[in-house]
């Protein structure tokens, strides 16, 4: 389910878009993501409601404002070329949002955060650098696989953590 409903004033100098949107498939979008991710996305579903505004100076930058909320669910990232879970959660609810890009002032309020049913795979490596790293593809940077390799040797626990749902 989604429902948008815009409105924009000539020249397109301001726009408000009231978004609604539930269980939106995020692996659709990924492609568009993956030059910058070493990791693959093997499921994930977004939900968002609110109003985002945009506002277009032809002097100033661009001002960008969203209220309402965002939840990510069913999330699950493996590395590549791995077949373990590297990141999992059931749902990650950000509740309150009042974000302001682009103006005089930038901010960003969040009321609520809730995390339910979250698990990483977090693993050290000799230089003490987390694998969290590794996630990004950094341009002209390569991870030599002597870390990479000394990284499966040192490897901490991890576990689900889950946190109730606030009524």
């Amino acid at each position: 389910k989604h429902s948008f409903n815009a409105h924009c004033t000539p020249n397109l100098r301001q726009e408000t878009v009231n978004v609604d949107g539930q269980n939106l498939t995020v692996r659709s979008l990924y492609p568009y993501f993956l030059q910058f991710k070493n990791v693959e996305l093997l499921s994930g579903h977004v939900s968002l409601k609110g109003k985002l505004s945009l506002q277009n100076n032809e002097v100033k930058a661009l001002v960008t404002n969203y209220e309402g909320m965002l939840s990510l669910n069913d999330f699950q990232l493996i590395e590549n070329g791995d077949s373990e879970d590297f990141l999992f959660w059931k749902s990650i609810n950000f509740d309150g949002i009042n974000l302001s890009l682009g103006g005089a002032k930038q901010f960003f309020f969040l009321r609520k955060l809730a995390l339910n049913d979250f698990y990483t795979k977090l693993t050290l490596s000799e230089k003490g650098e987390l694998n969290i790293s590794d996630t990004l593809v950094r341009k002209g940077v390569d991870v030599p696989k002597s870390d990479k390799a000394a990284r499966s040797d040192i490897t901490s626990q991890a576990g689900s953590v889950g946190l109730p749902r606030p009524a």
